[in-house]
């Protein structure tokens, strides 16, 4: 259609929104381009209705960044549950404002605006982003208004969902997975992606380092869909290869096919057995969002190490553990390793005096061992963290504090059930997106098997930062 709009100049809001929605939809229909998509819808609502502000935000990581609007120059960025676009993004639902100055931590980009309106707009479950308009007056928006709005922010969605470009998924193999037997069972995977007629290329590496290499350079060229063959170190390297790549991991979208001798990563996402249910998953597009977690290692002021992970981080006894299991080259650590090598490191260890520190607190105590947890389970199926949710932004920090050689013992059965939390006097749990852990001399730490370098530990939680394929998400 050519780019005019035909709508009453007189009439209600119903009969402007009747006449206005089809066009929308002629306009935005055939483009692929979303950004073009949502300048043309917000020049609409705003020639149509002469709204004081139109416009979108989209969201990019654990914030709503500034999108195509009409209007005067406006807030760029606005944190989840903050403002009224936070708070539609938080709870996915229409927020309208009849005042701005009566809302609760509204955020005033321009003192003229009076009321407003925000839709969420809504893909495969997950908020993409967010329809703000503002008016000049007050109480300017009723439910005509969100039918009407919700309407086009739908439309918006669906269009872009029918139209989004066919990924060629980029295949990284760890050939050292399951006992050097991952390749045994590629065949299989690839016939399935056949079979669906997938686009994909594969690629073999053979040590970490080549591997982090390669998704470096992938993502660097473009690449933003990943499936990786392997288990809990395959995703960790992942994680960390694209978290350093410096492109933006929101709009990287990851699938583990778990051919590790240790899964605890999919146990928190209800993974099947089987490994080809995992690629039956992709083929029906299940991912959602999900926080990464940030360590970075601290010595005399400076950061000398940095990591990032998507499931535990462990401090204390845990660090010790892993450190001791490391001296060794295991063909593969399974659930009976970790745990010989748990006992081992029993008989010597000592649990030693700490600092946290959060936003809200400072504690100083001897721990025995703390676990920072995306997810719920470490150790080859130890449910650690039993309440931790994968993407509310938060840690969950589970602390035990000085407790008996016998009392551990007594109560491995209860780690892996995660009972511990409620049946040892010794375990406090908080939540927290930010954590210091301060000690002389530095305690150990691990993240995913792998021994962190000691120091102070500075502890950063990135809301929805990824893209992980997931069967379903703890409740």
């Amino acid at each position: 259609m050519a780019e005019n709009l035909s709508v009453p100049a007189t009439g209600d809001k119903k009969e402007k929104y009747e006449a206005l929605v089809p066009q929308i939809s002629a306009l935005i229909g055939k483009e692929n381009d979303f950004m073009a998509n949502l300048a043309n819808t917000a020049a609409a609502l705003h020639q149509c209705f002469g709204f004081f502000w139109v416009g979108f935000y989209l969201v990019k990581g654990d914030e709503l960044v500034l999108a195509p609007f009409q209007g005067p120059v406006a807030c760029t960025r606005i944190k989840r549950g903050k403002g009224v676009c936070g708070k539609a993004w938080e709870t996915a639902e229409t927020v309208i404002v009849p005042d701005v100055d009566q809302f609760p931590g509204h955020i005033a980009c321009n003192a003229d605006s009076k009321s407003e309106i925000v839709v969420p707009m809504v893909d495969e479950g997950h908020v993409i982003g967010v329809l703000d308009i503002d008016s000049n007056r007050l109480n300017a928006f009723d439910q005509s208004d969100k039918r009407y709005l919700e309407q086009i922010c739908e439309m918006i969605v669906s269009i872009r969902r029918t139209q989004r470009f066919v990924p060629t998924w980029q295949i990284i193999q760890n050939p050292n997975a399951l006992l050097r037997r991952s390749r045994r069972f590629w065949k299989d995977i690839e016939n399935k992606f056949k079979e669906a007629q997938l686009n994909y290329l594969p690629h073999v590496t053979s040590t970490v380092a080549e591997a982090k290499e390669l998704i470096i350079g992938l993502c660097k060229k473009g690449e933003r869909h990943f499936v990786l063959l392997g288990g809990d170190g395959t995703l960790n390297s992942f994680i960390n290869a694209v978290m350093q790549s410096s492109v933006n991991p929101s709009e990287v979208y990851a699938a583990l096919i778990p051919l590790g001798t240790g899964n605890d990563w999919c146990r928190s996402h209800g993974y099947s057995n089987r490994y080809l249910d995992a690629v039956d998953a992709l083929i029906q597009g299940h991912f959602a969002c999900h926080d990464v977690g940030l360590v970075e290692t601290i010595v005399d002021d400076q950061v000398i190490d940095v990591r990032y992970f998507v499931n535990i981080a462990g401090f204390g006894f845990d660090g010790a553990v892993i450190f001791n299991a490391n001296k060794k080259s295991y063909r593969f650590f399974n659930k009976q390793l970790y745990l010989i090598n748990l006992l081992k490191t029993l008989i010597a260890y000592r649990s030693q005096e700490i600092t946290l520190k959060s936003l809200d607190f400072t504690i100083t105590k001897a721990i025995f061992s703390m676990a920072v947890g995306i997810c719920q389970y470490n150790g080859n199926g130890m449910r650690q963290c039993p309440d931790a949710i994968p993407d509310d932004g938060l840690f969950d920090v589970v602390v035990i504090d000085k407790v008996s050689v016998w009392k551990v013992l007594q109560n491995i059965k209860n780690l892996y059930k995660g009972a511990h939390v409620n049946k040892l006097k010794e375990v406090s749990v908080f939540r927290t997106a930010n954590l210091d852990i301060l000690s002389t001399p530095f305690i150990w730490g691990e993240v995913e098997g792998e021994t962190l370098k000691t120091g102070h530990y500075r502890i950063r939680c990135l809301g929805s930062a990824i893209h992980l394929m997931v069967f379903k998400f703890p409740e």
